[in-house]
Formats: C-alpha cells, structure tokens, sequence
C-alpha cells in the first residue's frame, strides 16, 4: 500500500500546472474548467478526468470543477495493476453538488476464488464542489446504469431491483450561531457554552488521502484543537469518527480505522477494523485513549466529567480530568 500511495503522489504532482495535485480543492478562474475529458456537465459545474500515461497502476484522475469560482476537487484516483482497478463509472451533477458511483474490481485471488465471490463492489459517493466535503453515501452491488439526481437527493438501484437513495447535503449541515469559535464552511458536530466541535473538509497542507478534519474549539480562548482527521483512499484505508459527545471542555469520541490492504491474503480470523474510545481536554489540548475493542458506539454517555459505554455488552467508565 505504501508504494501505491509514493506512486499516487509523484503522479499527481506531474499535474501542478495545470490542476494543482495534491490538494483538496485549489482556484482557478472559471473559464478554466477544463472543456476536454468531460465525464459530466451542467451549467453549474462539470466533471473530468485527466489520463496519466507511465506511472506504473495510476491510469487517471477525476475532477470535479465548479464553474461560479473555478475550484477544482478531486474526485478519485483511478488504477489498473492487472488484478486490482478502480474506476469513475457514472457521474450525475445537480447543483453544486456531485454524485458519482466508483467500481472497485479485486481478481488477486485468481484460481483461489471462491465460487460465490463477487470481485467487484460499486461505492456510492456524494461531494461538495464548494466545499470540497465528499463522503460515501451507499455501497454494494450496484446497476451502474441507475444512478439519477434530483435538486437534493441521488437515487439508484441495486443489481437485485432494490432501489436506494440518499440526501445529497449531508444531514449534519448545520452552522452554530452561538458567537466565538466560528470558521468558515464548517460542520457543528457538538456545541455547548464552553465550546464548540466542528468537521471541516481537508485543505492542501492536511494529509493526501484526508477527506475531514475534526477540532474542537474553547470559546474562552477561541483557540481551536485538532481532535481527528478523517480518510478514506477509496479502496482499502479508512478512519472516521462515529461518535462523539461534548461535556464542558472535554471531548470524547469513538474512532474506527480499517485497513483491508492484505485483501485475498487476509488471514481467516483477520478483524480489518480497529476501534478506539479518546478524550481531549480543550484547555490543556491534551489526548488521552481511555479505552479500545469491541467499543459500542451508541452506548457512550457523558456526564459532567465521567463517560460511560460498553465494550462486548460490558459497560465500562472513566473519568474525563
């Protein structure tokens, strides 16, 4: 995985000048919105991929460019090393918002396979263009032929008939109107008198395959604090938060990593996602795991400075100072 990564990079960076690589979202006048390799387009913005020639697996990128400001998001890396690919099936615009559904194709198993295995498995992914906030909406095996969008929600059905839809905003959009600590187009995640916590998408200077970064925010101070970045490579690596309560100054959140990089070599009894239960003091902005495993996300509670949750249906606690 770590060569795939290095490869990624040094391919992209080959882009700088013309769409700068690398970064989450980048300007450009709105007159630039590429007008070749177009995979969709509306009066809005469009979307397009650029083909990487000799870079080992890496076969292309796609954008997506929003027309009012000329900001360019990259969308997803696409690659083909004979066993593994990854591509930008179908793409749909509505607004500033796109919809686009990746197919992920794994063959490594060759012989190995067994008689019921699927070696393709479609994503449903919805992304901001203003905001550059993109976030996996649906997954499974999908007719690529069905993917659709209205005015706010993107719609498909699965290879079995079953049809699937979801918000194209995501449901946690909402902006604190409580004075302090605010930052631009960002997400409350939790907010009381002391503080605030909010999800922002990630900028050039954030890690190459971090989607959202976490801070929390102490309003006696208005000084922010790195809680998690969130990532997803859009093929084996992914962390996000999935819970996350606010008492005071401290924070506490439920983290889940998963990492599918061994694939077929997986061994029988492999568990690909880890899970952890931290708290960060806003003021002192230190870090602390209190606890990892089995964790139950909706079982963690807070009060004043202690949390409760449970572990394997085992209810543990801690304090929060």
């Amino acid at each position: 995985m770590t060569v795939r990564r290095l490869t990624s990079v040094l391919a992209l960076s080959l882009f700088a000048a013309a769409v700068p690589a690398g970064t989450a979202t980048a300007k450009a006048s709105s007159s630039r919105c590429p007008a070749k390799g177009n995979v969709a387009s509306s009066s809005t913005a469009t979307v397009f991929r650029t083909a990487v020639a000799d870079r080992d697996d890496l076969t292309g990128v796609v954008y997506g460019c929003l027309r009012s400001n000329g900001r360019i998001t990259r969308l997803a890396r696409e690659f083909d090393d004979g066993e593994v690919s990854r591509d930008v099936v179908a793409a749909k615009l509505s607004g500033r918002y796109v919809a686009y559904l990746v197919q992920a194709t794994d063959l490594s198993c060759k012989a190995a396979c067994p008689p019921d295995y699927k070696p393709s498995r479609w994503t449903v992914r919805v992304t901001n263009l203003f905001s550059g906030g993109s976030r996996a909406v649906g997954g499974g095996q999908i007719d690529k032929q069905s993917l659709s969008v209205t005015s706010t929600a993107v719609t498909w059905k699965m290879l079995d008939g079953t049809k699937r839809s979801a918000s194209l905003a995501p449901p946690q959009d909402q902006r604190t109107k409580a004075k302090g600590c605010s930052a631009h187009r960002s997400t409350t995640l939790a907010s009381n008198s002391t503080a605030r916590v909010y999800r922002v998408a990630a900028t050039a200077s954030d890690d190459d395959f971090t989607t959202d970064v976490i801070y929390g925010c102490l309003r006696s101070s208005d000084r922010r604090t790195r809680i998690a970045g969130e990532y997803d490579d859009q093929y084996v690596l992914s962390g996000s938060v999935i819970a996350l309560k606010l008492s005071g100054r401290y924070v506490v959140y439920v983290y889940t990593e998963t990492d599918n990089s061994c694939k077929a070599a997986c061994p029988p009894d492999y568990e690909p996602s880890t899970t952890t239960l931290s708290v960060v003091d806003l003021k002192t902005r230190k870090h602390r795991r209190i606890s990892s495993g089995a964790i139950d996300a909706q079982s963690l509670k807070v009060t004043g400075t202690r949390a409760t949750w449970t572990v394997d249906g085992e209810t543990q606690s801690a304090s929060l100072g």
